[in-house]
This record gives C-alpha cells, structure tokens and sequence, in this order.
C-alpha cells in the first residue's frame, strides 16, 4: 500500500516522473492489495473478541460483524473528508505522499504490536 501511494502521486521523492502509466498502476495495485488488508481483518477482530473471555461465544461473530462493519462505514465517512483537506492544502502529489508515509506508520506499528504479542506468549 506504501507503493500504490507514491505511484498514484506519481512521487518526486521516489523518482516517479509525471506519467500516467504509474497512476494507473498504482490503481491496480490499490484495488489488488486492499482485498489482503480486509480479509483477516474480520477474523482477527473474532479472535481478539474470544480471547477476552468476556462475550458469550454464541455473540462473538455477530459483534465482530457489527464492528467490522461500522468501522468501515466510519472510514467511508471520514476518509473523503480528511483527503478532501489533504489535497486542499498540500496538492495532489504531497496528499498521496502523506497517505504513503502513514500506511508506512501503520505498518510498521502493527508489525511491532505483533512482535511484542508473540514474545509475550512464549
């Protein structure tokens, strides 16, 4: 996702010139990676959820559901609205720039919070 970002700029910084041929391919690459990031997203929100020991299991997948789903609907909300101020003040370029460097973030966090988990359970 960190790619698709520079790639829809196209990014100066990673030395994409100004060509349509890496928005496009930064598009194929948005909609062919996200499917990897929804995915176990779900799975994940159930087996957080059963290892609190606080919901009955019958309820578990129901409460995953709800919250996978108004999360999204959250984003569908927002999203447009932080990218619309984005573009605004920074320009096109600079808006994907700044989405690449946060997906960065976000990646790098989860796989720290995953390190941390599976050394915690040894």
């Amino acid at each position: 996702m960190i790619l698709q970002n520079f790639m829809l700029g196209p990014s100066s910084l990673v030395g994409f010139d100004k060509n349509v041929v890496y928005i496009y391919l930064g598009m194929f690459l948005m909609g062919g990676t996200l499917v990897f990031a929804m995915v176990p997203t779900l799975a994940e929100i159930i087996e957080i959820l059963t290892a609190l020991n606080k919901y009955d299991p019958l309820q578990i997948n129901d409460m995953s559901v709800s919250i996978f789903n108004s999360m999204y609907s959250l984003s569908n909300l927002v999203a447009p609205i932080a990218g619309g101020v984005l573009y605004y003040y920074f320009g096109y370029e600079w808006t994907c720039n700044i989405l690449a460097f946060a997906a960065f973030l976000f990646a790098s966090l989860f796989y720290v919070t995953m390190m941390i988990n599976k050394s915690g359970k040894k």
